[in-house]
């Protein structure tokens, strides 16, 4: 493979899996799995449906991004999940990184469609393990119960293969569309993910997203 898988291994940026707590948590999720397949299985379970995917999670600082963090708010958005399911991965001794693409979301309702300037969400996330020597991708952001909410296709774990995101909804209609690819990161890369966002989304955009964030949050 040419990597040093230790590397996949250790702490690195917005990937604490050095934390105490964090790996108490992976080995009471792994318990009484066999095995690094059984285990990727219900870690990636775990992250897909015990933190609530949003979109309205705050994401300008680093610690936004944390697992302690994650797990306390007990939802977040694409990044924050698969930077969750990487740290635990590595926490429970599973080769892990953070993957990223743009990608076209067909299905997302009208008023999300206004807010976002179109379908496109760049820099959307998604983990890559190192499982029986193969590099596999694992997107754990939409929880099942938000796909049955909105009659959406739940991302199954299947041994041996990538789990992404479909190109089809339920009933047949364009789902998800995979545009540029940005490649895997140790850790995660809060700078490049912002820069980004202000291309695509324009500083007013990203400033007015995050503005909706703050007065959500002073609400409460």
């Amino acid at each position: 493979m040419g990597e040093d898988v230790a590397v996949f291994l250790a702490p690195a940026p917005g990937i604490e899996c050095d934390n105490p707590g964090v790996i108490e948590l992976a080995a009471r999720v792994c318990a009484g799995a066999r095995g690094e397949v059984a285990k990727a299985e219900a870690l990636f379970l775990w992250v897909r449906d015990q933190i609530a995917y949003t979109m309205t999670a705050p994401f300008w600082e680093l610690e936004h991004y944390l697992a302690s963090a994650v797990i306390a708010r007990g939802k977040g958005y694409c990044v924050q999940k698969s930077a969750l399911l990487v740290t635990l991965a590595r926490a429970a001794g599973i080769p892990a990184r953070m993957c990223f693409a743009d990608i076209d979301n067909l299905a997302i309702a009208p008023h999300v469609v206004q807010m976002m300037g179109g379908h496109g969400f760049v820099w959307h996330s998604y983990a890559q393990w190192l499982i029986d020597g193969q590099w596999r991708k694992a997107t754990p952001a939409f929880d099942a119960a938000l796909c049955r909410e909105h009659g959406l296709p739940v991302v199954e774990f299947r041994p041996g293969q990538d789990l992404l995101l479909p190109a089809q909804t339920l009933d047949g209609r364009p789902y998800i569309v995979y545009r540029a690819d940005h490649g895997w990161r140790a850790g995660l890369p809060l700078a490049e993910i912002m820069a980004g966002w202000l291309a695509h989304y324009g500083p007013e955009g990203v400033a007015a997203f995050r503005r909706m964030i703050e007065e959500q949050k002073e609400a409460l």
